[in-house]
């Protein structure tokens, strides 16, 4: 193999890798995310006839455990190689 044609396999290699890796902790950030998302939709929409959350030891339950989540998927998503324009016009 010639040394261009080898640079240009080296970089689609490296990034289809890139893209994937990049989809798996998408993912990872998805899987945590949603749970939370859908906790704090079901808290936050019960509300009593004064324009009050009703269950007040829930809604920071589901706060805490969104801030939870959040701090995971940013660091999920501050370690991961995130793919370029340029990766993806590799593949």
């Amino acid at each position: 193999m010639s040394a261009p044609s080898e640079r240009l396999s080296n970089a689609r290699n490296m990034a289809s890798r890139k893209i994937a890796n990049a989809r798996a902790a998408t993912a990872k950030m998805d899987a945590g995310l949603d749970p939370a998302l859908e906790r704090l939709r079901q808290v936050l929409q019960v509300g009593n006839g004064a324009g009050v959350y009703a269950d007040v030891s829930a809604v920071r339950g589901a706060l805490a455990g969104a801030g939870a989540a959040i701090t995971i998927a940013l660091a999920i998503a501050v370690a991961t190689d995130w793919p370029t324009a340029e990766d993806y016009d590799q593949c």
